[in-house]
């Protein structure tokens, strides 16, 4: 039992450094960060454009900057859970690719 914990905890710092060195674990912080710039700067040109009257009905610009920050938001966490998907599956095998993980679980 010893040398199964050992076998976890030595994957688990090994992918834990090789994770934290990527980007991808941060979510893609330049994503997240030109899809909410992108969402600002179309809420301020919509609105102004509504306000002066240059575009039909309200609530577009808000509707923009919304789907900025909610979408670059919500990509950001699906790549952190893939992400950390890939670290929890490396450290469930040994060093040759087989599944370590007990198939069945005694009580």
């Amino acid at each position: 039992m010893g040398s199964i914990a050992k076998n976890y905890e030595l994957q688990l710092m090994a992918q834990s450094a090789q994770a934290l060195g990527s980007l991808q674990v941060l979510g893609d912080p330049a994503n997240l960060v030109g899809d909410i710039s992108s969402g600002v700067v179309q809420f301020v040109h919509k609105t102004s454009e509504e306000l002066r009257g240059k575009r039909e009905g309200f609530g577009s610009g808000v509707e923009a900057l919304a789907g900025g920050v909610v979408g670059g938001t919500l990509g950001s966490v699906a790549k952190v859970a893939g992400s950390l998907k890939g670290v929890v599956s490396s450290v469930s095998r040994d060093a040759i690719g087989n599944d370590i993980r007990p198939s069945k679980v005694e009580e």
